[in-house]
């Protein structure tokens, strides 16, 4: 058993994938404030508990290779997360900061809107 813990904890695109899982489902408040640890070692448990059934029914899984493709999907997960948030932010600063900025918060639709508000 003290075996397996030691090959499990070794696989850190398994703990990468469960973060980010934890982390997006926290962003869509599926998990409410405060409830991320509990979750978090629910399923670190339950992906112990699949490691180790599998590693006793079946001793030739390729572990490297599933935690290499969870640790890939992550990452996707990550920067799919970074695009969203830097398209986000953007929006929201152009929308509550520079708006108010003379020349930088220029606008077509606004001098549009102004030339028509003029006739």
């Amino acid at each position: 058993m003290n075996d397996m813990l030691t090959q499990f904890m070794a696989l850190g695109g398994i703990a990468l994938f469960i973060a980010t899982l934890v982390n997006v489902l926290k962003a869509f408040h599926v998990i409410q404030d405060g409830q991320a640890p509990t979750y978090s070692f629910v399923l670190n448990l339950g992906a112990f508990v699949i490691f180790s059934v599998v590693g006793w029914f079946k001793p030739g899984v390729e572990w490297a290779a599933i935690d290499s493709t969870l640790a890939a999907i992550a990452n996707v997960a990550i920067t799919i997360f970074k695009l969203a948030t830097q398209v986000l932010i953007s929006k929201l600063g152009h929308e509550n900061v520079l708006k108010t900025v003379p020349v930088l918060g220029f606008s077509y639709s606004a001098r549009a809107a102004a030339k028509k508000t003029k006739k």
